[in-house]
């Protein structure tokens, strides 16, 4: 899949669009295929340039804390999201295995973008329990053709 990664801190520039293998969801995860995401001033801007360092990010990452207007794209066994079901996923969530509604969870918790891997991806892997349906009278509205993210990217980019 194609995603946006960050190796270092600094400018724009610094953002690389790659060929990395494809998430694999486990016990108690989906995986959604990303058809938008949006860019937000401090938790991608800010952290692009190094001024989120006290979030502990680990490099190198994929950025974006929420992710909007999802198809899921992976059923795990017993799992009450089905294929197709539109969902979205963002902020904080638990970073180990938990059970799929994250009942009784007491472990480590983090931001998507910033412990884990973000939605500028094709494809993203959450906890069952991030995800929130959307309703299917949502509309998508193309980006505008100035998006920065976008910029000499494919059609199959994040934001696209």
């Amino acid at each position: 899949m194609k995603a946006i990664v960050i190796h270092e801190y600094g400018p724009p520039e610094v953002l690389r669009y790659e060929d990395i293998p494809d998430p694999i969801p486990r016990a108690g995860e989906i995986r959604i295929r990303v058809h938008a995401a949006t860019v937000n001033r401090v938790l991608d801007v800010s952290l692009r340039a190094g001024k989120e360092t006290y979030r502990g990010p680990v490099l190198p990452l994929i950025p974006r804390c929420r992710l909007r207007r999802h198809r899921r794209r992976h059923r795990a066994a017993g799992h009450p999201w089905r294929v197709g079901d539109r969902v979205s996923a963002a902020g904080v969530m638990p970073l180990n295995l938990c059970t799929e509604d994250g009942n009784g969870y007491d472990g480590p918790e983090g931001m998507m973008g910033i412990k884990r891997p973000g939605g500028f991806a094709e494809l993203v892997v959450v906890p069952a329990c991030a995800g929130v349906a959307i309703p299917e009278i949502s509309t998508f509205i193309a980006p505008p053709s100035s998006c920065v993210m976008c910029r000499g990217m494919e059609s199959s980019h994040a934001c696209r």
